[in-house]
């Protein structure tokens, strides 16, 4: 019945009660409750629903967020079933080849607004990989590629760096916690380094020279091998000359390499 009112119409002009202007009924919208086509014609009804909402954005906004969370589940279903219906994969796959930093910026503001969803998909995601053996040392092979370079290298250790900065007081929690909990390991460790210490110590060694650099150490310094004594391609020995004070974090960072270039003394 509806459709055959809309043909009867068809190919007819009507007059818009706002703009005053002949046009043709294709140019209105058609009523159901009163089975005709609106006074007003489509481009004065947007007119009018701009100027509305320009008047009355916050109250909408309010209404319409209350709505959205009463209907989440009915909004969802019928968004789903318009997505599959229209091919909304195959749209969003061509959006974003269009707009890249738009989809870059939506993807950025989505996983700052959803941190626990993002950790729960990577959850999931690492533990399908786990799951496949073959996949996973795929994974690692390709992660050790990368990562062997020296730029790559440098990343990692300014992004760690920065990470530690920033959650300094869980991670100094945390290594306290494993101190106590682990001392037998740790004596052991110290034990380990001693009798290293002594192992490297010659009949030559100057001893009361080596006392004295240890004595000069002050706090936030320590007294490093220039040679490392259990490095992996050269091991050094525990006398004067192969000893001096440097920062506590060059020290730490220097670890058994050699040559090494990055300590500030």
């Amino acid at each position: 019945m509806e459709m055959g009112l809309q043909k009867i119409f068809f190919n007819m002009n009507k007059s818009c009660s706002e703009c005053k202007k002949i046009k043709d009924v294709k140019y209105f919208f058609w009523r159901k409750d009163t089975q005709n086509y609106r006074a007003t014609c489509k481009e004065c009804c947007f007119k009018r629903s701009k100027k509305y909402y320009k008047k009355h954005k916050k109250s909408l906004l309010i209404w319409h967020k209350e709505y959205r969370l009463e209907n989440r589940d009915k909004i969802n279903k019928e968004l789903k079933e318009h997505y599959y219906k229209n091919n909304g994969a195959e749209k969003r796959r061509l959006w974003r080849i269009k707009n890249p930093l738009k989809d870059k910026k939506t993807a950025k503001r989505w996983r700052l607004n959803n941190p626990e969803k993002l950790k729960e998909i990577h959850k999931k995601k690492w533990q399908n990989i786990l799951n496949n053996p073959i996949l996973h040392r795929e994974i690692l092979d390709k992660q050790k590629i990368r990562n062997s370079t020296l730029k790559a290298k440098l990343k990692n250790r300014k992004s760690c760096r920065k990470h530690f900065l920033a959650n300094r007081e869980y991670y100094l929690k945390k290594n306290k916690d494993h101190y106590l909990d682990n001392k037998l390991y740790y004596n052991l460790k110290s034990m380990h380094r001693r009798k290293h210490i002594l192992i490297r110590i010659p009949k030559w060694a100057n001893l009361e020279k080596i006392r004295e650099i240890y004595k000069k150490s002050k706090k936030g310094y320590h007294v490093d091998h220039i040679i490392p004594l259990q490095g992996k391609n050269v091991s050094g020995l525990h006398v004067e000359n192969n000893l001096r004070i440097i920062k506590a974090t060059s020290n730490l960072s220097k670890g058994n390499k050699f040559p090494y270039n990055g300590i500030s003394i």
